[in-house]
């Protein structure tokens, strides 16, 4: 049977891959039609509930088999830019979770990618339209605060609070989070 509407493909099936894929799958306008997830227990579980889809070990090859209409990337942020960049590569729009990269070095390289052939993207990050966020953009636009020189902010997530294990106690892959940055002046 053939799909209706848009044909995503969904890179990972964590948490937020399940429920992009959900969302995508709940909608009238659109099909998860290919996933690329190497581990078998997930894949086989979500084959179970999503038969017609295709699944494949790796983006890559993901993205040479199918003809996709977009793609959503859920992976350990270290894989972010790499994907990115595949999917710019084949011309297919993408969303790719947050953070974008674990590095700004890293980042330039999808932005290196993307100014050589541009593509449709969105980086998930969904807290810009947090009014608190909007606020605080709208105090530093307006000047009241004088010129910045730094900013610093954190984000605490319980899960991580204890020793565990997995890609995102890996600073080298999940990047360590967000770090101190100078403001360019």
């Amino acid at each position: 049977m053939q799909p209706s509407g848009a044909r995503i493909g969904v890179v990972g099936l964590g948490k937020m891959g399940l429920m992009h894929a959900s969302i995508f799958n709940g909608l009238s306008a659109s099909q998860v039609v290919a996933v690329a997830e190497p581990a078998a227990v997930t894949r086989n579980a979500f084959k179970e509930l999503n038969s017609p889809v295709r699944f494949y070990d790796d983006a890559e090859g993901m993205l040479r088999a199918e003809k996709l209409d977009a793609v959503v990337i859920n992976t350990p942020v270290a894989t972010h830019v790499p994907i990115s960049v595949s999917c710019v590569r084949h011309r297919v729009p993408f969303f790719v979770e947050k953070p974008l990269a674990v590095s700004v070095e890293q980042a330039a390289e999808l932005g290196r990618a993307l100014r050589e052939s541009p593509t449709p993207h969105m980086v998930g990050f969904m807290t810009r339209f947090v009014e608190a966020f909007r606020k605080g953009k709208e105090l530093i636009a307006s000047g009241c605060l004088g010129r910045l020189q730094r900013v610093q902010a954190t984000i605490y997530v319980s899960q991580l609070f204890a020793q565990g294990e997995g890609w995102r106690y890996d600073r080298k892959v999940s990047g360590g989070g967000s770090c101190s940055a100078r403001v360019p002046t």
